[in-house]
Protein backbone atom coordinates (compact mmCIF):
# COMPACT_ATOMS: atom_id res chain seq x y z
CA UNK A 1 0.00 0.00 0.00
CA UNK A 2 1.11 3.70 -0.55
CA UNK A 3 1.31 6.07 2.22
CA UNK A 4 -1.56 8.08 1.28
CA UNK A 5 -3.42 5.10 1.16
CA UNK A 6 -2.47 4.10 4.21
CA UNK A 7 -3.55 7.68 5.80
CA UNK A 8 -6.59 7.21 4.26
CA UNK A 9 -7.56 3.68 5.46
CA UNK A 10 -6.14 4.38 9.06
CA UNK A 11 -8.89 7.64 9.36
CA UNK A 12 -11.73 5.40 8.28
CA UNK A 13 -10.51 2.90 10.54
CA UNK A 14 -10.00 5.44 13.22
CA UNK A 15 -13.84 6.65 12.40
CA UNK A 16 -14.86 3.43 13.06
CA UNK A 17 -13.40 2.65 16.45
CA UNK A 18 -14.75 6.01 17.33
CA UNK A 19 -17.99 5.39 16.58
CA UNK A 20 -18.37 1.92 17.99
CA UNK A 21 -16.16 3.05 21.16
CA UNK A 22 -18.03 1.79 23.55
CA UNK A 23 -18.68 -1.82 22.80
CA UNK A 24 -16.15 -4.86 22.86
CA UNK A 25 -17.22 -6.96 20.09
CA UNK A 26 -15.45 -9.15 17.80
CA UNK A 27 -15.15 -6.40 15.12
CA UNK A 28 -13.73 -3.96 17.70
CA UNK A 29 -11.10 -6.09 17.83
CA UNK A 30 -10.19 -6.59 14.64
CA UNK A 31 -10.28 -2.90 13.88
CA UNK A 32 -7.96 -2.18 16.42
CA UNK A 33 -5.21 -4.92 15.28
CA UNK A 34 -5.89 -3.58 11.47
CA UNK A 35 -5.12 0.38 12.95
CA UNK A 36 -2.06 -1.50 14.26
CA UNK A 37 -1.15 -2.78 11.59
CA UNK A 38 -1.52 0.04 9.26
CA UNK A 39 0.30 2.19 12.13
CA UNK A 40 3.41 -0.43 11.83
CA UNK A 41 3.06 0.05 7.68
CA UNK A 42 2.64 3.68 8.16
CA UNK A 43 5.90 3.85 10.46
CA UNK A 44 7.68 1.63 8.16
CA UNK A 45 7.03 4.19 5.14
CA UNK A 46 7.94 7.07 7.25
CA UNK A 47 10.90 5.59 8.05
CA UNK A 48 12.15 4.82 4.22
CA UNK A 49 10.69 8.55 3.26
CA UNK A 50 13.45 9.84 5.58
CA UNK A 51 16.15 7.65 4.82
CA UNK A 52 15.88 8.74 1.31
CA UNK A 53 15.76 12.05 2.26
CA UNK A 54 18.59 11.88 4.62
CA UNK A 55 20.48 10.46 1.43
CA UNK A 56 19.32 12.75 -0.51
CA UNK A 57 20.68 15.43 1.82
CA UNK A 58 24.00 14.25 2.01
CA UNK A 59 24.31 13.56 -1.43
CA UNK A 60 23.32 17.18 -1.57
CA UNK A 61 26.28 18.06 0.63
CA UNK A 62 28.63 16.25 -0.92
CA UNK A 63 27.73 17.98 -4.28
CA UNK A 64 27.91 21.62 -2.62
CA UNK A 65 31.76 20.73 -1.02
CA UNK A 66 32.89 19.38 -4.38
CA UNK A 67 31.24 22.56 -6.37
CA UNK A 68 33.10 24.82 -3.40
CA UNK A 69 36.50 22.48 -4.31
CA UNK A 70 35.84 22.74 -8.21
CA UNK A 71 35.02 26.52 -7.98
CA UNK A 72 38.31 27.15 -6.53
CA UNK A 73 39.95 24.93 -8.44
CA UNK A 74 37.99 26.93 -11.42
CA UNK A 75 39.04 30.36 -10.24
CA UNK A 76 42.91 29.41 -9.89
CA UNK A 77 42.81 28.02 -13.75
CA UNK A 78 41.45 30.91 -14.70
CA UNK A 79 44.42 33.09 -12.75
CA UNK A 80 46.63 31.25 -14.01
CA UNK A 81 45.88 31.09 -17.52
CA UNK A 82 45.22 35.28 -17.09
CA UNK A 83 48.83 35.77 -15.49
CA UNK A 84 50.53 33.44 -18.49
CA UNK A 85 48.98 35.76 -20.81
CA UNK A 86 49.92 38.27 -18.66
CA UNK A 87 53.37 37.34 -19.20
CA UNK A 88 53.36 36.97 -23.18
CA UNK A 89 51.88 40.83 -23.27
CA UNK A 90 54.72 41.68 -21.07
CA UNK A 91 57.15 40.37 -23.49
CA UNK A 92 55.55 41.34 -26.40
CA UNK A 93 55.65 44.87 -25.80
CA UNK A 94 59.06 44.57 -24.66
CA UNK A 95 60.01 43.25 -27.59
CA UNK A 96 57.66 45.58 -30.06
CA UNK A 97 55.83 43.23 -31.28
CA UNK A 98 51.95 44.11 -31.68
CA UNK A 99 50.88 40.85 -34.16
CA UNK A 100 52.52 37.41 -34.26
CA UNK A 101 50.90 34.72 -36.28
CA UNK A 102 51.47 31.12 -35.30
CA UNK A 103 49.91 27.90 -36.69
CA UNK A 104 47.06 27.23 -34.12
CA UNK A 105 46.62 31.49 -33.05
CA UNK A 106 46.88 34.93 -34.19
CA UNK A 107 47.99 37.31 -31.62
CA UNK A 108 47.94 40.42 -31.18
CA UNK A 109 49.09 43.34 -29.28
CA UNK A 110 46.37 46.16 -29.01
CA UNK A 111 47.19 49.49 -28.32
CA UNK A 112 46.09 51.57 -25.16
CA UNK A 113 42.84 52.79 -24.66
CA UNK A 114 42.62 55.98 -23.08
CA UNK A 115 40.15 55.90 -20.23
CA UNK A 116 38.75 58.63 -17.68
CA UNK A 117 40.07 58.69 -14.21
CA UNK A 118 37.71 60.28 -11.16
CA UNK A 119 40.08 61.62 -8.78
CA UNK A 120 37.08 63.27 -7.01
CA UNK A 121 33.51 62.56 -8.44
CA UNK A 122 32.55 65.43 -5.63
CA UNK A 123 33.94 68.18 -7.89
CA UNK A 124 32.34 67.09 -11.15
CA UNK A 125 29.57 69.23 -12.67
CA UNK A 126 26.33 67.50 -12.64
CA UNK A 127 25.96 67.09 -16.16
CA UNK A 128 28.88 64.38 -15.85
CA UNK A 129 26.93 62.28 -12.98
CA UNK A 130 23.97 59.78 -13.91
CA UNK A 131 21.45 60.98 -12.45
CA UNK A 132 19.33 56.92 -11.31
CA UNK A 133 23.00 56.46 -9.55
CA UNK A 134 24.95 59.62 -8.62
CA UNK A 135 28.35 57.87 -10.19
CA UNK A 136 30.45 59.79 -13.00
CA UNK A 137 29.49 59.43 -16.32
CA UNK A 138 32.70 58.41 -17.73
CA UNK A 139 31.96 58.44 -21.21
CA UNK A 140 30.30 62.12 -20.84
CA UNK A 141 33.54 63.55 -19.16
CA UNK A 142 35.85 61.80 -21.88
CA UNK A 143 34.01 63.33 -24.73
CA UNK A 144 34.36 66.69 -23.07
CA UNK A 145 37.95 66.42 -21.84
CA UNK A 146 38.84 65.02 -26.17
CA UNK A 147 36.76 68.09 -27.33
CA UNK A 148 39.27 70.12 -24.71
CA UNK A 149 36.85 71.11 -22.44
CA UNK A 150 37.94 71.10 -19.19
CA UNK A 151 36.38 68.95 -16.35
CA UNK A 152 37.33 69.71 -12.83
CA UNK A 153 38.03 67.06 -11.06
CA UNK A 154 39.39 64.42 -14.10
CA UNK A 155 41.65 63.40 -16.68
CA UNK A 156 42.21 61.22 -19.20
CA UNK A 157 45.66 58.95 -19.05
CA UNK A 158 46.75 56.11 -20.86
CA UNK A 159 45.17 52.50 -19.67
CA UNK A 160 47.49 48.93 -20.35
CA UNK A 161 47.64 46.59 -23.28
CA UNK A 162 45.43 44.10 -23.78
CA UNK A 163 45.91 41.09 -25.35
CA UNK A 164 43.67 39.50 -28.05
CA UNK A 165 43.85 35.63 -29.09
CA UNK A 166 41.59 34.12 -31.83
Amino acid sequence: MKLYELGEAYRLISKRIEETEDSDTAEDVVLKAALDSIEDAVENKAQAIIVMAKEWEAEAAALKEEEGRLSKRRKALENRAERIKGYLLVQLVAAGLSKLRTKLFSITVNKPKSRVVVGDASMLPPEFLRVKDPEPDKNAIKKALEEGRQVPGAHIEEGDHSLTVR
